[in-house]
């Protein structure tokens, strides 16, 4: 029977422990709304929903997916641009309607233009750093092909900076 010395026990030990630390904390796959044409890479398998909202008093209805990795929330949304709206004015009314939902103000928004491939139309791509009262969101919104989109990350407000996950996650658009 073989008997390795601590040396070697050690060894196997720190191997096997090494491997298994290696296993992907971020289980990056592509997924898309059924009617909308954008996919996006979600770090982890999202769960799926939609309902009928107001915006601005016209009903629409919001394609929503998220899931939940590394103590973040990621979630990716879509909706049709409603009847006779302007993609800008729909994108801002869905920011505004957004922001009450965060707890959060205008004057809270940290905002930057960012180019996203394909994305088009007067709804210009904008990504977002706010601090709500109780967490940080990290959101990129953009318009393409007669659709609006936001993509955001949700951290607690205690996290450290993850800016650097949100931009590996909206990296991940495909436009057609």
């Amino acid at each position: 029977m073989l008997n390795p010395s601590p040396f070697v026990r050690a060894l196997i030990v720190g191997l096997c422990a090494g491997v298994c630390g290696c296993s992907p904390a971020l289980n990056w796959r592509e997924v898309r709304h059924a009617p909308a044409p954008a996919r996006v890479l979600m770090p982890c398998k999202p769960d799926v929903a939609e309902r009928t909202i107001a915006l601005r008093e016209q009903a629409t209805v919001l394609y929503m997916q998220a899931c939940s990795a590394q103590g973040l929330d990621f979630s990716f949304a879509a909706m049709a641009l409603p009847s006779g709206w302007q993609g800008a004015q729909a994108l801002q009314a869905w920011q505004q309607a957004s922001l009450a939902s965060w707890g959060a103000r205008a004057e809270d928004v940290q905002a930057q233009s960012v180019a996203v491939r394909g994305a088009g139309g007067d709804a210009l791509p904008a990504q977002w750093a706010v601090n709500g009262p109780s967490h940080q969101v990290r959101s990129l919104w953009f318009g393409a092909s007669g659709w609006i989109y936001q993509m955001a990350v949700y951290a607690p407000l205690k996290s450290r900076d993850n800016q650097a996950v949100a931009e590996t996650y909206f990296s991940g658009v495909t436009l057609p």
